[in-house]
């Protein structure tokens, strides 16, 4: 089950319209509507509609729809059993990485650059290309 249907249970728990809760949230009823519908939603908008519900942001049921909300956007199982060494492997990979870009005093640019290169290997590999070549034409030609 996914933060929307979860949402949408917390909300007919307290016997309340989509309407309703919009007009006790201060918000359109489309906002309501979004959440129930999986649209793409910040999390601050559930927290504040869940306020209106009664649940405070520190409730199980505020933890519960965080969870399944991070799972819906990251589409990570998060409680699978994988996820937890997965996501310490790649907590100590950032931290060498960190380690690394620091020790070699790397711009905000270049480390841009370095992860727009690794959206785009299509890019790199042109980019690679281009330097080969350039490099190439600059040697010297054999015998010349």
């Amino acid at each position: 089950m996914g933060y929307s249907e979860q949402f949408q249970r917390y909300r007919e728990a307290r016997g309340l319209t989509r309407e309703q809760l919009a007009a006790r949230a201060d918000c359109h009823r489309n906002t309501v509507i979004n959440v129930e519908s999986g649209r793409p939603v910040k999390f601050a908008t559930i927290i504040h509609l869940m306020h209106h519900l009664g649940y405070g942001r520190d409730s199980n049921e505020t933890r519960l729809l965080a969870l399944l909300w991070l799972e819906g956007v990251t589409g990570i199982h998060i409680n699978g059993t994988d996820t937890t060494a997965l996501a310490s492997d790649h907590a100590g990979r950032f931290q060498q990485l960190a380690h690394d870009i620091s020790g070699r005093r790397l711009t905000r640019d270049d480390v841009e650059l370095l992860g727009f290169a690794a959206r785009n290997r299509k890019v790199l590999n042109a980019l690679r290309a281009i330097r080969d070549l350039v490099q190439e034409s600059a040697r010297p030609s054999p015998g010349g």
